[in-house]
């Protein structure tokens, strides 16, 4: 009879200075700056580890401080302090601190529960945990070696977080991010599959979105790679704010709540996807707003308040004009002094030009335009149908001349060319009216 071992081992402290450890899986290809878990380069080893015991079934040991810098990715641990006590069911980890370069985080005592020791061995699905992230200073670009897209971030946020679950079925009853006390996100969050980012899908319900003009700056300050200041439009929307939900996977989230903004509130139902490396970013959904000052946001004098609802579709890639689908009623647009109404949109804004039907249907005249109208490319471009019906132009202050008369016309054009004098086509004009 093979008799069971009884392990009690105790090390009162463990020192390592300047230790170096290394580990290479020679076939596998490396990956410069990017932390690698096939091309690990360990130096600057300093570590104070106090095993109190190590039994079959126990250990209650303590890092009073851990120091690394792995070479090969530029990660850099500062310092990692814990105090951890586990049997064959639970653990629980205390005083845990970590810092690194610009980054200081602690925590509350974390708790695990697993049927065995053996649910290590498939740690994101079945070992179960709490934990609670007191308010602390993460500064995003001491992750970058794990996640590039973090290396613009230089400056700091304050994060507070309570979390349970299993990595790959997590829930954060409590989320709070700050940014200089000018950007502030709260909520609840959960997370599916957290274990291949790739693949996670996340599910969130923002109570609070906000960001004053300065906040807003952080966050276009902090997500470029050449940072040139705030673009004009969205300085000119002043405070933002969001609440509502979203839910998906990173590069391909649904969006659901509102957005509100000094200029006017916008109601979004809107599926956003995106990818950095084919610079690629699109949309697609339903928006809707009230009285929007779009002239105030376009810095367009002869602009004024908006009032639409809209199912959109849109796809931008990098250096090119954007293409967008919108379909839908524009109730009311201020346009030159004068409140348009009813205005009905069916058609695709691409490479500069416009390709539908658009329809006004207002109390001073009616136009129905049916084809496409490109003035962006080198040579503008004109094909199109035209109805127009009891157009009073001196009502619509199209013209100070005028007063008291309507126009009718159909017309059906197909010519290219910006003026008359470099115009080549046709233009047919089947019935005008003016009276």
């Amino acid at each position: 009879i093979k008799k069971e071992s009884n392990l009690d081992i105790r090390i009162n402290s463990l020192l390592i200075r300047r230790g170096k450890m290394s580990y290479n899986v020679l076939s596998a290809e490396e990956t410069p700056g990017k932390f690698n878990a096939q091309h690990i380069q360990l130096r600057n080893i300093i570590a104070n580890i106090s095993l109190k015991a190590l039994q079959n079934d126990s250990v209650n040991a303590a890092v009073k401080r851990l120091s690394i810098e792995e070479e090969n990715s530029g990660f850099e641990l500062k310092k990692l302090s814990l105090k951890i006590v586990a049997n064959n069911q639970k653990m629980s980890i205390e005083n845990f601190a970590i810092d690194l370069p610009n980054t200081s985080l602690a925590m509350d005592t974390i708790r695990m529960e697993y049927d065995s020791l053996g649910a290590f061995r498939n740690f994101t699905n079945d070992v179960r945990f709490s934990l609670r992230i007191f308010p602390s200073d993460i500064t995003l670009c001491d992750l970058a070696p794990f996640v590039p897209a973090f290396s613009p971030f230089k400056e700091n946020l304050q994060v507070a977080l309570e979390a349970n679950g299993t990595i790959n079925q997590l829930n954060c009853p409590h989320l709070s991010i700050t940014g200089n006390q000018h950007f502030h996100l709260r909520g609840d969050v959960s997370l599916q599959d957290l274990s291949h980012p790739q693949d996670a899908f996340v599910f969130g319900n923002l109570s609070s979105l906000y960001a004053d003009p300065e906040g807003i700056a952080f966050f276009v300050r902090n997500l470029s790679k050449n940072y040139e200041g705030v673009p004009p439009v969205l300085q000119r929307l002043g405070t933002i704010s969001f609440n509502g939900e979203v839910s998906g996977y990173f590069t391909d989230i649904v969006t659901y709540g509102l957005v509100r903004t000094d200029i006017g509130s916008i109601k979004t139902d809107l599926k956003l996807s995106s990818n950095k490396e084919k610079g690629y970013f699109s949309y697609s959904g339903a928006v809707k707003t009230e009285e929007f000052e779009l002239g105030n946001m376009l810095a367009n004098d002869q602009l004024g308040k908006v009032t639409f609802n809209l199912k959109v579709e849109g796809n931008h890639y990098e250096k090119q004009y954007p293409s967008i689908v919108m379909k839908g009623l524009i109730a009311s647009i201020d346009y030159s002094d004068y409140n348009y109404e009813n205005i009905t949109l069916d058609g695709e804004y691409k490479q500069g030009g416009f390709n539908g039907k658009i329809a006004l249907d207002d109390e001073n005249g009616s136009v129905l335009l049916n084809g496409s109208i490109n003035t962006a490319s080198r040579v503008p471009t004109f094909n199109f149908h035209a109805d127009i019906r009891n157009v009073r132009p001196h009502e619509l202050h199209l013209t100070p001349k005028y007063e008291d008369t309507a126009v009718s016309i159909q017309l059906t054009a197909d010519f290219t060319g910006g003026s008359i004098d470099e115009m080549n086509g046709e233009i047919n004009i089947d019935s005008l009216q003016f009276t």
